[in-house]
């Protein structure tokens, strides 16, 4: 192969559920050819954790010819010496089938057969047994490689709390009124509470009151700021992920999307009531039917922070 190109256009949340593949990917090739040139063709907040591997921004050419892959079947001339690795939800969006072009839906779980994969979101161990079948060597240590290379969490004497109220999707979204009345809560107990917020608050002009509130950005910006905090509260979505992947301690709340699909390791789960009568949770945002009632909102603040202060206790003896 001339090179590899990797194609992955989703969202924070995805592309770091994507990570290890790419890791892994790069590590194969590369245990065969330490100069295999490696491209990346999606959003520029990726190259953060990219460029130190050694991967590069594709040119305008190379990406001219990814998006013409979207709607031609016919494979550019480049193909015969390049295998691209195309990072996806449920199924190829390429029209082009081609044996040097590798489709890895994370939602179609077919090649699983009934294994599960130890810990962490079924979709990287779904990734996982699709590269493993494709004779590719899964690195267990991503997730150690990903902390020596990018920090993991020294927060511990913190008092800082980060609250991220926003999420993909509005459904996935814990009331406003929800996180205020907890940064109260958090601060009447002696702790500093933090709006971490992004463009999702910005575009959705959110506004919350209760304590102060930043907008790190890039992404990479995010993580550094939520490795100096006690801990993070978010709702299912990219930053849990980043916590998740520098051992930040944290909550997240679930409802509508399945949580076994998407949970980012070592986070604490808070979801609704059990008893609580709820549309049967989906692995793809897309399909959540926002025509029924949701249930995040009978998550209680209550509850929200007797489990923080169970994180924070655990952590504190773990230390």
């Amino acid at each position: 192969m001339d090179r590899i190109l990797f194609v992955h256009n989703g969202a924070l949340g995805d592309f770091l559920c994507a990570w290890p593949g790419m890791f892994s990917i790069i590590s194969h090739y590369r245990s065969k050819n330490p100069e295999t040139q490696i491209l990346f063709s999606g959003r520029g907040f990726g190259m953060a954790w990219l460029e130190p591997l050694g991967v590069r921004k594709a040119g305008p050419e190379l990406l001219y010819d990814v998006e013409r892959m979207y709607l031609s079947a016919e494979p550019p001339a480049w193909l015969e010496n390049s295998k691209v690795f195309w990072f996806c939800l449920k199924e190829a969006v390429s029209k082009v089938v081609h044996p040097n072009l590798i489709s890895l839906p994370i939602l179609d779980f077919r090649e699983m057969g009934n294994s599960g994969g130890s810990g962490g979101p079924l979709v990287i161990a779904n990734l996982a047994r699709q590269l493993q079948n494709r004779g590719i060597i899964w690195q267990e240590n991503w997730l150690a490689a990903w902390r020596n290379r990018f920090g993991k969490w020294e927060g511990e004497k913190s008092r800082q709390v980060g609250l991220i109220p926003g999420s993909g999707h509005m459904a996935k979204s814990w009331p406003l009124e929800n996180f205020e009345a907890l940064a109260r809560a958090l601060d009447d107990a002696g702790y500093d509470p933090v709006y971490l917020l992004g463009p999702v608050e910005s575009e959705r002009g959110i506004c919350p009151s209760g304590a102060r509130a930043e907008y790190p950005s890039p992404p990479s910006e995010l993580a550094a700021r939520m490795m100096d905090m006690r801990a993070v509260i978010a709702c299912d979505g990219g930053p849990a992920h980043l916590a998740s992947h520098h051992g930040v301690p944290g909550l997240v709340l679930f409802g509508p999307v399945n949580w076994r699909t998407w949970a980012p390791e070592n986070l604490d789960l808070i979801l609704p009531p059990a008893d609580a009568v709820c549309p049967n949770p989906v692995d793809d945002p897309k399909d959540i039917d926002t025509s029924q009632p949701g249930c995040m909102g009978l998550i209680k603040v209550e509850d929200v922070l007797e489990a923080f202060f169970r994180l924070t206790g655990r952590y504190a003896s773990a230390n």
